[in-house]
């Protein structure tokens, strides 16, 4: 289940990159706090910590660690399939009840290809 969780991740993530920053691990979004190449708000560096990630603010602008934020959340979530994975992701803990996350997810698919 792991390995399963894990490459799941590992599929979608270039996509999420690129509809989150375009690739920019220096990207900023002041209105919301986002950075990163994943616009990581201080809200999920939170609950990283809450579930033990070790994870800070400063480690948003780094796009390696990022990715591992991300990954190890799923991991400890549990959640098992690719649009689930992001649009949480885009959408926090309900993400897959609300509509507005739909697009996102078709946004990371298309960029996947």
């Amino acid at each position: 289940m792991i390995l399963e969780i894990y490459l799941i991740a590992m599929s979608i993530l270039p996509g999420m990159i690129q509809v989150e920053s375009r690739g920019n691990h220096c990207a900023y979004n002041a209105k919301e706090d986002a950075a990163g190449c994943l616009q990581i708000r201080p809200i999920m560096v939170r609950e990283a910590q809450r579930l033990g990630i070790d994870f800070t603010l400063d480690d948003r602008w780094n796009c390696e660690k990022s990715m591992r934020m991300f990954m190890a959340l799923q991991m400890r979530k549990g959640r098992s399939n690719a649009e689930e994975m992001a649009r949480c992701w885009n959408g926090g803990p309900r993400g897959m009840q609300k509509e507005s996350t739909l697009h996102y997810w078709e946004a990371v698919k298309k960029a996947n290809k």
